[in-house]
């Protein structure tokens, strides 16, 4: 069960990093119906915390990188928003969207609250409090 998660959880990143993500072959809503919720929740949060912490380490203008990220999670859920009015969306996957929509809403006010605070630093304690 391990190895299976843990190979299911490869091909989910690899798929939203080669194919959503860098190459667009492939809509984020395809991707979020390819795969089941545990696997699209658990890699969201593995590639939040990899944006949220690459706009960090931003030499030039973290603020500005954690601004820029927060605007792609604006467009992200308003991608969703638009799934959800799809009257043909399966009850399944309607939920796990709906699932999706509130963790990018904490996300989304977190990373806010990093851009208020004017987080600079991995280090800072309003970035680390986020990692427990």
């Amino acid at each position: 069960m391990i190895d299976t998660l843990r190979e299911k959880m490869n091909e989910c990143l690899r798929i939203y990093e080669d194919k959503v993500d860098l190459s667009q072959e492939m809509e984020r809503s395809e991707w979020i119906k390819k795969f089941n919720s545990q696997l699209i929740i658990t890699v969201g949060q593995f590639l939040w915390t990899r944006e949220c912490t690459r706009a960090i380490l931003d030499k030039n203008n973290p603020r500005g990188a954690l601004a820029d990220y927060s605007e792609l999670l604006d467009e992200n859920m308003n991608d969703l928003r638009l799934m959800l009015l799809d009257r043909k969306l399966p009850g399944y996957i309607r939920r796990r969207v709906i699932s999706i929509i509130t963790g990018e809403i904490h996300n989304k006010d977190v990373v806010d609250e990093l851009i208020l605070n004017n987080v600079n630093s991995v280090n800072d304690f309003n970035w680390k409090k986020q990692l427990r």
